[in-house]
Protein backbone atom coordinates (compact mmCIF):
# COMPACT_ATOMS: atom_id res chain seq x y z
CA UNK A 1 0.00 0.00 0.00
CA UNK A 2 2.82 2.40 0.86
CA UNK A 3 4.57 1.65 -2.43
CA UNK A 4 1.36 2.19 -4.42
CA UNK A 5 0.76 5.49 -2.61
CA UNK A 6 4.28 6.65 -3.44
CA UNK A 7 3.94 5.65 -7.09
CA UNK A 8 0.56 7.38 -7.45
CA UNK A 9 1.91 10.56 -5.84
CA UNK A 10 4.97 10.60 -8.07
CA UNK A 11 2.97 9.90 -11.23
CA UNK A 12 0.69 12.83 -10.46
CA UNK A 13 3.72 14.99 -9.81
CA UNK A 14 5.29 14.00 -13.15
CA UNK A 15 2.05 14.93 -14.92
CA UNK A 16 2.23 18.38 -13.34
CA UNK A 17 5.86 18.66 -14.43
CA UNK A 18 4.97 17.80 -18.02
CA UNK A 19 2.03 20.22 -17.94
CA UNK A 20 4.24 23.11 -16.79
CA UNK A 21 7.75 22.40 -18.16
CA UNK A 22 8.84 26.03 -17.89
CA UNK A 23 9.03 25.85 -14.05
CA UNK A 24 11.60 23.11 -13.59
CA UNK A 25 13.51 25.14 -11.00
CA UNK A 26 10.42 25.09 -8.78
CA UNK A 27 9.72 21.50 -9.70
CA UNK A 28 13.20 20.58 -8.49
CA UNK A 29 12.48 22.02 -5.04
CA UNK A 30 9.11 20.25 -4.95
CA UNK A 31 10.80 17.01 -5.97
CA UNK A 32 13.26 17.28 -3.08
CA UNK A 33 10.42 17.85 -0.60
CA UNK A 34 8.47 14.86 -1.95
CA UNK A 35 11.53 12.66 -1.69
CA UNK A 36 12.02 13.60 1.95
CA UNK A 37 8.36 12.87 2.66
CA UNK A 38 8.72 9.47 1.01
CA UNK A 39 11.84 8.57 2.96
CA UNK A 40 10.82 9.87 6.37
CA UNK A 41 7.04 9.85 6.70
CA UNK A 42 5.61 7.06 4.53
CA UNK A 43 5.96 3.70 6.33
CA UNK A 44 7.57 1.60 3.64
CA UNK A 45 10.43 -0.89 3.64
CA UNK A 46 13.95 0.34 3.02
CA UNK A 47 14.37 -1.43 -0.34
CA UNK A 48 11.00 -0.43 -1.78
CA UNK A 49 11.26 3.19 -0.65
CA UNK A 50 14.74 3.52 -2.14
CA UNK A 51 13.65 1.85 -5.37
CA UNK A 52 10.69 4.22 -5.84
CA UNK A 53 12.68 7.32 -4.86
CA UNK A 54 15.69 6.61 -7.06
CA UNK A 55 13.56 5.55 -10.03
CA UNK A 56 11.42 8.68 -9.90
CA UNK A 57 14.53 10.84 -9.38
CA UNK A 58 16.03 9.36 -12.54
CA UNK A 59 12.79 9.91 -14.47
CA UNK A 60 12.56 13.49 -13.24
CA UNK A 61 16.15 14.14 -14.33
CA UNK A 62 15.40 12.76 -17.81
CA UNK A 63 12.35 15.02 -18.09
CA UNK A 64 14.38 18.01 -16.93
CA UNK A 65 17.04 17.35 -19.58
CA UNK A 66 14.46 16.90 -22.31
CA UNK A 67 11.83 19.51 -21.50
CA UNK A 68 13.32 21.79 -18.87
CA UNK A 69 15.45 24.07 -21.04
CA UNK A 70 17.74 24.65 -18.06
CA UNK A 71 21.25 26.00 -18.30
CA UNK A 72 24.12 23.72 -17.43
CA UNK A 73 24.66 25.45 -14.11
CA UNK A 74 20.96 25.24 -13.17
CA UNK A 75 20.87 21.62 -14.19
CA UNK A 76 23.97 20.84 -12.16
CA UNK A 77 22.55 22.65 -9.12
CA UNK A 78 19.25 20.77 -9.33
CA UNK A 79 21.00 17.43 -9.83
CA UNK A 80 23.27 18.08 -6.86
CA UNK A 81 20.30 18.97 -4.68
CA UNK A 82 18.54 15.75 -5.67
CA UNK A 83 21.67 13.70 -4.96
CA UNK A 84 22.03 15.20 -1.48
CA UNK A 85 18.31 14.76 -0.81
CA UNK A 86 18.44 11.07 -1.74
CA UNK A 87 21.62 10.53 0.25
CA UNK A 88 20.13 12.15 3.35
CA UNK A 89 16.86 10.27 2.90
CA UNK A 90 18.58 6.90 2.50
CA UNK A 91 20.69 7.44 5.63
CA UNK A 92 17.70 8.62 7.65
CA UNK A 93 15.53 5.73 6.46
CA UNK A 94 18.28 3.22 7.23
CA UNK A 95 18.64 4.59 10.78
CA UNK A 96 14.89 4.59 11.28
CA UNK A 97 14.59 0.99 10.11
CA UNK A 98 17.46 -0.06 12.39
CA UNK A 99 15.77 1.60 15.37
CA UNK A 100 12.51 -0.14 14.47
CA UNK A 101 14.26 -3.50 14.39
CA UNK A 102 15.88 -2.83 17.76
CA UNK A 103 12.53 -1.80 19.25
CA UNK A 104 10.94 -4.96 17.88
CA UNK A 105 13.73 -7.06 19.39
CA UNK A 106 13.26 -5.38 22.77
CA UNK A 107 9.52 -6.04 22.64
CA UNK A 108 10.16 -9.65 21.67
CA UNK A 109 12.53 -10.08 24.63
CA UNK A 110 9.91 -8.56 26.94
CA UNK A 111 7.24 -10.93 25.59
CA UNK A 112 9.53 -13.92 26.10
CA UNK A 113 10.38 -12.77 29.62
CA UNK A 114 6.68 -12.41 30.45
CA UNK A 115 5.94 -15.85 29.03
CA UNK A 116 8.80 -17.31 31.05
CA UNK A 117 7.55 -15.68 34.24
CA UNK A 118 4.04 -17.01 33.62
CA UNK A 119 5.49 -20.47 33.04
CA UNK A 120 7.53 -20.14 36.22
CA UNK A 121 4.50 -19.09 38.27
CA UNK A 122 2.44 -21.97 36.85
CA UNK A 123 5.20 -24.44 37.68
CA UNK A 124 5.58 -23.01 41.18
CA UNK A 125 1.83 -23.17 41.77
CA UNK A 126 1.78 -26.80 40.71
CA UNK A 127 4.71 -27.65 42.98
CA UNK A 128 3.02 -25.97 45.95
CA UNK A 129 -0.28 -27.80 45.49
CA UNK A 130 1.18 -31.25 46.10
CA UNK A 131 2.67 -30.69 49.60
CA UNK A 132 -0.30 -28.53 50.59
CA UNK A 133 -2.67 -31.32 49.54
CA UNK A 134 -0.62 -33.77 51.60
CA UNK A 135 -0.84 -31.50 54.66
CA UNK A 136 -4.56 -31.01 54.21
CA UNK A 137 -5.29 -34.72 53.73
CA UNK A 138 -3.15 -35.73 56.70
CA UNK A 139 -4.77 -33.16 59.00
CA UNK A 140 -8.23 -34.32 57.92
CA UNK A 141 -7.36 -37.92 58.68
CA UNK A 142 -6.05 -36.85 62.09
CA UNK A 143 -9.32 -35.08 62.72
CA UNK A 144 -11.38 -38.16 61.82
CA UNK A 145 -9.33 -40.45 64.04
CA UNK A 146 -10.85 -40.89 67.49
CA UNK A 147 -8.01 -42.47 69.37
CA UNK A 148 -4.43 -42.22 68.23
CA UNK A 149 -1.40 -43.49 70.06
CA UNK A 150 1.96 -41.71 69.86
CA UNK A 151 3.12 -44.44 67.48
CA UNK A 152 0.20 -43.60 65.18
CA UNK A 153 0.83 -39.86 65.37
CA UNK A 154 4.55 -40.01 64.67
CA UNK A 155 4.39 -41.00 60.96
CA UNK A 156 1.60 -38.53 60.30
CA UNK A 157 3.47 -35.69 61.96
CA UNK A 158 6.60 -36.68 60.07
CA UNK A 159 4.59 -36.58 56.85
CA UNK A 160 3.36 -33.07 57.62
CA UNK A 161 6.86 -31.91 58.49
CA UNK A 162 8.22 -33.32 55.21
CA UNK A 163 5.53 -31.50 53.25
CA UNK A 164 6.26 -28.24 55.07
CA UNK A 165 9.99 -28.70 54.46
CA UNK A 166 9.28 -29.25 50.80
CA UNK A 167 7.39 -25.96 50.59
CA UNK A 168 10.15 -24.10 52.40
CA UNK A 169 12.72 -25.65 50.07
CA UNK A 170 10.73 -24.50 47.06
CA UNK A 171 10.54 -20.98 48.47
CA UNK A 172 14.28 -20.85 49.07
CA UNK A 173 15.21 -22.31 45.69
CA UNK A 174 12.67 -20.56 43.48
CA UNK A 175 11.69 -17.23 45.01
CA UNK A 176 15.11 -15.67 44.72
CA UNK A 177 16.01 -12.50 42.91
CA UNK A 178 18.19 -14.32 40.40
CA UNK A 179 15.47 -16.77 39.45
CA UNK A 180 12.81 -14.06 39.11
CA UNK A 181 15.13 -11.86 37.04
CA UNK A 182 16.13 -14.65 34.67
CA UNK A 183 14.74 -14.40 31.15
CA UNK A 184 14.76 -18.15 30.58
CA UNK A 185 14.28 -21.26 32.65
CA UNK A 186 17.16 -23.70 32.39
CA UNK A 187 16.30 -27.36 32.75
CA UNK A 188 18.86 -29.71 34.30
CA UNK A 189 18.34 -33.35 33.34
CA UNK A 190 19.42 -35.94 35.90
CA UNK A 191 18.37 -39.49 36.84
CA UNK A 192 15.70 -39.74 39.56
CA UNK A 193 14.57 -42.71 41.67
CA UNK A 194 10.86 -42.52 40.93
CA UNK A 195 9.83 -44.87 43.73
CA UNK A 196 11.71 -42.86 46.34
CA UNK A 197 10.31 -39.60 44.96
CA UNK A 198 6.74 -40.89 45.15
CA UNK A 199 7.23 -42.28 48.64
CA UNK A 200 8.65 -38.97 49.84
CA UNK A 201 5.74 -37.06 48.31
CA UNK A 202 2.82 -39.27 49.23
CA UNK A 203 4.06 -41.36 52.15
CA UNK A 204 1.29 -43.45 53.61
CA UNK A 205 -0.93 -43.01 50.57
CA UNK A 206 1.24 -45.60 48.79
CA UNK A 207 0.21 -49.17 49.25
CA UNK A 208 2.82 -51.46 50.86
CA UNK A 209 2.92 -53.53 47.69
CA UNK A 210 4.14 -50.46 45.73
Amino acid sequence: IATMAELVAMCNFMMVVLYRPSEFNLHGMSMSIMLLVMYLFIPNTFVKACAVALTTTGLFTVLALKFGGLTNSDMATMALALVFTNAFGILALHRQERLSRQEFQVQEIERRALATQLQFVAMLSHEFRTPLAIIDATVQRLGFAKELTPSDLAPRIDKIRRAVARILNLLENCLTEDRLAATELILHVEPVDLKTLIQRGYGEAIAPSS
